[in-house]
């Protein structure tokens, strides 16, 4: 684990993806957990949960990262809303607001 080094992760997360609907909760693995559930538990591996945020804007994405004991960012809609924000203003509006020195963007594909 990364105890002794100041890594935030942030998992960016919203229900509108522009290719598959709800991606985020979609089933996966043998118990069939979101996607989010899924990508939350690995970090948690190898990451304490008190630096692992979920950026998102919904309140069912909040739940869930609620139920697995992480961080949440409250995610201007502005940022969540389509194509409207550009990427790197996505990026500069979610880790404004994290504080650590060190932060790795973490989607739930990846």
């Amino acid at each position: 684990m990364y105890k002794d080094y100041d890594l935030g992760v942030v998992i960016p997360v919203r229900l509108g993806s522009s290719r598959v609907s709800q991606k985020a909760l979609l089933p996966v693995g043998k118990d069939k957990i979101s996607l989010l559930a899924w990508k939350i538990r690995q970090l948690k591996k190898v990451i304490p949960a008190e630096n692992i945020y979920i950026s998102t804007e919904a309140d069912t994405l909040k739940d869930i990262a609620f139920e697995e004991g992480v961080r949440i960012h409250e995610r201007e809609h502005f940022l969540a809303d389509g194509h409207k924000a550009s990427f790197s203003e996505v990026i500069v509006g979610v880790v404004k607001d994290i504080p650590h020195e060190h932060i790795a963007w973490v989607t739930c594909v990846v």
